[in-house]
């Protein structure tokens, strides 16, 4: 208190105070670092680990790739721009044209893509199946 200065309201510089003092105490190593006692956690029950979603698994990605790795280097080229790049299928077909196209001759490209791409899926779906990856399927 005998710091107060009555240069703002005493509810400011309060408020200022607590503000450091809380700063001051997280940035302290330590209150952030208490050392565990040994056996302290003997007895406690261990956590499972939350289950990885499969297609999240690193074995089953290469293993994907590996599929991706037996379609034509077009179909590969279209996977890549579409699904890694992001592109939307306007820009797919520019990209795969090398030149610029006219907005209807890349429309009419896009559509094409589209197309393939379907073809694409269902193709990885089989080969994924037969190698046991998914589950069998059926398509719509």
């Amino acid at each position: 208190m005998p710091g107060f200065r009555w240069e703002s309201s005493f509810r400011t510089w309060i408020y200022a105070m607590a503000r450091n003092i809380c700063a001051h105490s997280f940035r302290s190593p330590g209150v952030r670092e208490l050392p565990v006692l040994q056996g302290v956690l003997n007895g406690h029950p261990v956590l499972d680990r939350t289950a990885t979603q499969p297609w999240l698994r690193s074995d089953i990605k290469s293993r994907f790739r590996l599929l991706q790795e037996r379609l034509s280097p077009h179909e590969q080229l279209i996977l890549s721009l579409r699904v890694e790049r992001g592109l939307s299928w306007t820009e797919a077909a520019q990209a795969m044209a090398g030149r610029p196209l006219s907005p209807k001759e890349a429309h009419k490209r896009a559509a094409v893509l589209r197309q393939q791409f379907q073809r694409i899926k269902s193709q990885l779906r089989a080969l994924a199946v037969d190698e046991q990856l998914l589950e069998s399927w059926t398509h719509p």
